[in-house]
């Protein structure tokens, strides 16, 4: 690596590129060994020849070498992305492939790109094809009219992509049910883009419309905030109340008591946390509440009660 930096340091580009490709050669052939490396050190290696090739081709002009070039970086990224799991040895990569490179050579990395991209249905299928669909996007951004943009964002499950450009077309219900089937998790990353379109009543609409299903607590917890900014109180009561009960915890406690204070409501609703919270025996959380509003004899007498169900308190009795 010295020896290449001493090369690319004196102008002598084409020479530093053909030493970087072959420690990133000899890398990636020498898998078991880079990824048995704990400390990480030889995929970082990869990391910085990949960046350096990127430095090699700002002063190469040779088409042959330079296409030498963008097949190693495209080969690292394939092994990075696809092979080894994502472990960032090539995170540099698509910034050079669709930076540092002219249009004839962005076609021709566009073209190994589809041949790699994954055609079944599982998860990593999945996940490989959103993340080779945003490489796609990038490398062909100055081709792609509206509709063969829209074409490839659904091929690949770039949703975020796609609902942003509906957006920009003024096309909200192609955009609307594109979010309406997608699972929770994508959907969270689509509601500031709908909010940023002007599109906020909508997603709250999204949301709401799958309350009843919702696996993903951060879309609860965003139409909490979202009702609170508006005004409706009681709306996000109900849905902070919601929360607490699956994950009980003070701060949860806390937040649900300035809501219902301003509603006038905190004395039943305390009454009645209290009061579930015993019949569900969470003894420990109780006491941790009493402890936090300083009621010290109550800590202490739900302490005692927790006690005396112990096993071996029983069996002394």
């Amino acid at each position: 690596m010295k020896l290449a930096a001493g090369y690319l340091s004196r102008d002598d580009a084409e020479n530093s590129a053909s030493i970087y490709i072959t420690i990133i050669e000899s890398i990636m052939d020498n898998e078991n060994a880079a990824l048995g490396d704990e400390e990480g050190e030889l995929l970082g290696v990869v990391y910085e020849c990949a960046e350096a090739l990127g430095h090699c081709l700002s002063q190469i002009k040779d088409s042959k070498k330079r296409l030498e070039i963008l097949q190693t970086l495209f080969s690292a990224y394939q092994w990075d992305t696809i092979k080894i799991g994502g472990v960032g040895a090539a995170d540099c990569v698509p910034e050079i492939l669709t930076t540092q490179t002219i249009p004839e050579e962005r076609i021709e990395i566009a073209k190994w790109t589809r041949k790699i991209l994954p055609r079944g249905n599982s998860w990593s299928d999945g996940y490989h094809r959103e993340t080779l669909g945003r490489l796609l996007l990038d490398l062909e951004s100055d081709i792609l009219d509206d509709e063969s943009y829209l074409k490839l964002c659904r091929e690949t499950g770039r949703l975020n992509d796609l609902i942003e450009r509906l957006l920009k077309l003024k096309r909200i219900t192609e955009a609307e049910d594109a979010a309406r089937v997608a699972e929770d998790y994508p959907l969270f990353k689509t509601l500031e883009i709908f909010t940023i379109h002007g599109q906020a009543s909508l997603a709250e609409k999204l949301v709401t419309e799958r309350l009843k299903t919702i696996k993903d607590d951060r879309l609860v917890d965003w139409l909490a905030n979202k009702l609170k900014e508006r005004g409706d109180l009681a709306g996000s009561l109900e849905l902070e109340e919601r929360l607490f009960w699956k994950y009980p915890n003070i701060d949860k406690y806390e937040k649900l008591r300035k809501l219902a204070k301003q509603l006038n409501g905190w004395d039943n609703l305390r009454s009645h946390i209290i009061h579930e919270l015993e019949s569900k025996k969470d003894f420990d959380f109780l006491v941790n509440l009493y402890l936090y509003e300083k009621e010290v004899g109550n800590a202490l007498a739900t302490l005692e009660k927790m006690h005396s169900l112990l096993p071996f308190h029983r069996g002394k009795d």
